[in-house]
């Protein structure tokens, strides 16, 4: 793991008084519990721990307690200039993000997500026979992207990658990840295929998706687009021969089209036209994920999928994007959805 600077001595403070319902004991394995996210507060005050069960539950207290309290210890010494990192608690894979918060900027926070131990078959996620065939067909292609977008934990990473490694697996080819940081265990072989893992800083990803094409990587996995040099470099991309995998935060399909326009056209006057046009032409699927948990029962997904035509190309670069909501509605009556 790469650091920017040196780790200092972590001072970790005293716990806070428990709540009188606070249920879980953060001394014994909370890692045997079923829990999304836990969160571990610190303030010139004390420390504690809350967790939360799904992605849409209640921050729940937890005892501070001796295992949060040595994973806490870590954190602090492994943190560095990058708020998200990767970090292995007991052998589980764990994304970080930690910030800073008050005043007077003394309260830190480390936000600590469980992350799946492997990639799952893409042939055994719950899409209809026929999306799936085509989001598998994709990948054929002598260039273009494939969208998968949602909120946040909404599966958009496990689909993607999903995907991304059936491509190499059934085409045999090569290809290589850009993330920060990476959240599924994707670099090895794939059958015939190979996949490459890169970890790189936010404002490095575009970057990192330039390097991919100078080496000629076929396919190329970008985690999220939250910046414009990753929304410009991967369009490019996929302009340009390569197949493009990408996750982006929308509330729909529509939504997501918009979002990457606004992100590529950031700062770049009089060229919104020529960007419209790359992506009608270079995007041949948007996926939105919308998952509805319900206490602690598995998520129920709804799937929205739209798909390359000259129809959806022509109102993506006329920007007409609000009319695509038929288009998206008249692929589903026509290839099956769930949920």
């Amino acid at each position: 793991m790469r650091r920017t600077a040196a780790p200092r001595e972590p001072s970790i403070p005293s716990s806070s008084p428990r709540s009188e319902d606070a249920e879980l004991d953060g001394s014994k394995d909370i890692l045997e519990h079923a829990w999304c996210d836990l969160w571990i507060i610190t303030t010139p005050l004390g420390a504690q721990g809350r967790l939360k069960m799904t992605p849409a539950a209640p921050l729940q207290e937890i005892a501070y307690g001796g295992m949060v309290i040595d994973l806490h210890r870590r954190l602090m010494a492994e943190r560095h200039e990058r708020q998200s990192f990767l970090v292995e608690w007991n052998g589980t894979a764990c994304r970080v993000k930690w910030f800073r918060s008050g005043r007077f900027n003394d309260n830190e926070t480390f936000v600590v997500r469980r992350l799946p131990s492997k990639v799952p078959d893409f042939t055994t996620l719950d899409y209809p026979p026929p999306v799936a065939s085509r989001l598998i067909d994709c990948g054929r292609g002598q260039g273009g992207m494939v969208m998968f977008t949602g909120r946040v934990a909404s599966g958009k990473t496990c689909s993607a990658s999903a995907l991304f490694c059936h491509w190499l697996k059934v085409f045999e080819a090569g290809g290589v990840t850009i993330e920060d940081p990476p959240e599924l265990p994707m670099e090895g072989q794939w059958g015939g295929g190979y996949c490459w893992q890169r970890d790189l800083p936010e404002n490095r990803l575009g970057e990192g998706v330039m390097d991919a094409m100078r080496m000629g990587m076929r396919y190329i996995y970008v985690g999220e687009i939250r910046t414009r040099d990753a929304a410009r470099e991967a369009i490019a991309a996929a302009a340009t021969g390569h197949m493009v995998v990408c996750c982006l935060h929308a509330g729909d399909i529509v939504d997501a089209i918009h979002r990457l326009m606004l992100l590529a056209n950031a700062g770049a006057d009089g060229e919104s036209d020529a960007m419209a046009s790359m992506i009608a032409e270079g995007l041949r699927a948007v996926v939105h994920l919308n998952p509805t948990f319900v206490d602690d029962r598995p998520p129920v997904f709804q799937t929205r999928v739209l798909f390359h035509s000259d129809n959806v190309a022509a109102l993506i670069r006329s920007r007409r994007l609000t009319h695509l909501h038929g288009e998206v509605q008249s692929q589903a009556a026509r290839l099956g959805r769930t949920g």
